[in-house]
């Protein structure tokens, strides 16, 4: 049997090896087709009717009676928390929606927030204005049981004002433990565990709690957020300072937390700074005032907390990406240099993979999208393609009035300034392959607040190739249609009339088509290929 033991190994290994490319795939599959969308408006009764939809078809619709709610989206867009009816006196009901349906988990609810994975939240509930105290839940993604990790959480007068955080892997929690003024406390709770983290004020944790970000005061005073002045990191290998300066602008996390990117500033310079395992590393001056990163699926903006417990003047929002590792990436900063047409000029900058800032890419105004180390971008009306970046050096393409659908084999569609006419770029050549159209708006998510994409002032893109498939309407039509791979057009969708443009969402998958249809209601169409398919009518929008 010994002797065979070695071969059952290798065997195993060879199988889990095999599965494992599977098991990802699978995972970005469910990712694509199943990207849970939301839409809201106000319905015939001016209530607010949110409506939830995957590429597959609407999944539920939740109605707030005073047009109050608050809704977390998971980072995959595989889940979401919503509360509905919020009311200061009362809270509201939380509901967890999956592409299979909506799960009502409790009332009186007044702020969630969700994991990134996995199906956790943290909820605040029970909030006594008497005592000025509440509760502080778990919602167990696994199990869907809710657990209480603080009975007795002092409130400071809005229960807005706790200050937790959720891993993005929804096993760890962070919080605030205040039982008066001047007696505060950082606690983490860890699979049922409590510690103390002593006192700090906690702000993001990690994956399974392996690294706490946190601020010290230096003056011992807890009753004013604004003393907090100090960041700090903890990891295995123990504490260190993040920054000694005021932090500016927003924090950046990689996709389990274990790498950040933000700003700071003393009396006379500003500083960017990633600190990845606990340590910190000194990016770059000229990098200031991060407001947007560019990702490898063209992402111009992160997934933002606006207000859920975390909302504290220091940390109100901090963006989280999809993303590994900030390492060989472009960056995109919004502190512009000056003006170029009618537009602001951006710089654009390559992070190595020992975190070290190039020379800029070049200034932006308009377009801009990468795949990482490629990108596609504009100078005023000047329009250019780089290729392996920072080797590869720039290509005109062409002058271009900003409306560009691209992809990072070589093939950018896209209209001359001042034309209709469509042209297509690829390896240098330029051919002319459709006249009189209108290309499609593209916007990152449909009706989430927490995904800016579409306010960010670079951002304004348009839908590229998908499959092969190009999408676009003609001037006074209002059909949609595609350029095949062939080459050939083909009509998509025939509708009746448009109220308003349509834009479209690609959140990998097919597109999702908005179409307005008046008296504020909307069709939610699915392209695949030169086929359209209703997934959800008459919502509210």
């Amino acid at each position: 049997m010994k002797k065979y033991l070695p071969r059952v190994i290798f065997a195993i290994l060879c199988a889990a090896i095999a599965i494992l490319p599977l098991l990802r795939e699978t995972e970005e599959e469910y990712t694509y087709a199943k990207a849970l969308h939301y839409f809201y408006g106000a319905a015939d009764d001016n209530t607010c009717e949110m409506t939830f939809f995957t590429p597959d078809g609407e999944v539920c619709r939740l109605t707030a009676p005073d047009g109050r709610y608050y809704i977390d989206m998971a980072l995959d867009r595989s889940y979401a928390f919503a509360i509905i009816g919020l009311n200061a006196d009362s809270g509201g009901e939380l509901y967890y929606v999956s592409p299979e349906g909506a799960k009502h988990i409790a009332n009186g609810v007044y702020a969630c927030l969700s994991s990134d994975r996995g199906g956790s939240a943290a909820y605040i509930t029970d909030f006594s204005k008497t005592s000025d105290t509440c509760r502080l839940m778990y919602y167990n993604g696994k199990t869907t049981e809710s657990l209480c990790i603080d009975e007795n959480l002092w409130a400071l007068n809005s229960v807005r004002y706790n200050g937790a955080a959720i891993s993005p892997d929804g096993c760890t929690v962070v919080y605030n433990r205040f039982s008066s003024a001047n007696e505060h406390e950082g606690m983490m709770w860890k699979n049922g565990k409590h510690s103390s983290l002593g006192d700090v004020f906690p702000i993001a944790v990690a994956d399974k709690g392996r690294y706490i970000y946190y601020l010290r005061t230096d003056t011992g005073d807890y009753t004013s957020y604004s003393s907090f002045n100090r960041y700090y990191v903890l990891s295995p290998s123990g504490e260190q300072l993040i920054s000694p300066y005021t932090v500016d602008g927003y924090f950046y996390f990689n996709r389990d937390f274990s790498e950040a990117l933000f700003s700071c500033y003393d009396e006379t310079n500003s500083y960017s700074y990633f600190c990845v395992d606990g340590s910190t590393v000194l990016a770059a001056n000229e990098l200031t005032n991060i407001s947007a990163i560019a990702t490898p699926n063209g992402e111009l903006a992160g997934e933002y907390q606006w207000w859920s417990i975390i909302d504290i003047p220091r940390l109100e929002n901090y963006s989280r990406y999809g993303i590994d590792s900030f390492r060989s990436k472009l960056l995109l900063s919004q502190s512009s240099v000056g003006w170029c047409g009618n537009n602001y000029v951006y710089p654009a900058y390559y992070v190595d993979e020992n975190l070290q800032i190039s020379a800029p890419l070049d200034y932006n105004s308009s377009t801009f999208s990468t795949d990482g180390l490629s990108a596609i971008y504009s100078y005023g009306p000047e329009l250019y393609y780089v290729e392996n970046y920072p080797t590869g050096e720039p290509l005109y393409i062409g002058q271009s009035n900003g409306a560009v659908q691209g992809s990072f084999n070589g093939q950018i569609y896209y209209l001359p300034a001042g034309q209709h006419a469509l042209y297509l770029w690829e390896t240098g050549n330029r051919t002319r392959v459709a006249d009189n159209i209108s290309l499609l708006h593209h916007r990152h998510a449909l009706g989430a607040d927490r995904n800016r994409a579409d306010s960010f002032d670079l951002s304004r893109t348009y839908l590229p190739p998908v499959n092969g498939y190009l999408y676009f309407t003609e001037q006074g039509s209002n059909d949609i249609y595609c350029l095949t791979p062939d080459g050939s057009i083909q009509t998509v969708l025939t509708l009746e009339s448009l109220a308003s443009a349509p834009y479209v969402c690609c959140y990998g998958g097919a597109p999702l088509l908005m179409v307005n249809t008046g008296n504020r209601r909307w069709n939610v169409y699915r392209f695949d290929g030169a086929t359209a398919t209703l997934v959800a009518s008459n919502i509210a929008g």
